[in-house]
């Protein structure tokens, strides 16, 4: 579901679209397997952001979703991982 779908703020939208691409920005196109944030501490803060915009669309959404924020970690050759965000009504 698209950020724009939901009956959200475009403030919170733009930080949605803004997250998603930060992740497809550690996308190896011509490797895949070396895919990976470029540090640890940029791992951390896009962590982090996803927290804080669990937090924000509880609070703009209500109850009536439920929320997920699950990281799955698969180990790369750099030491990264994969990430999956799931919301569901």
């Amino acid at each position: 579901m698209a950020p724009c779908e939901l009956p959200i703020s475009k403030e919170l939208q733009e930080r949605l679209l803004k997250w998603a691409a930060i992740y497809d920005e550690t996308l190896d196109v011509d490797y895949p397997p070396n895919s990976g944030f470029k540090s640890e501490e940029l791992e951390r803060e896009f962590k982090s952001e996803g927290e804080r915009l669990v937090i924000s669309l509880r609070n703009e959404l209500g109850q009536n979703f439920l929320y997920l924020l699950k990281f799955s970690w698969c180990k790369r050759l750099r030491g990264s991982s994969w990430f999956w965000w799931e919301t569901h009504s």
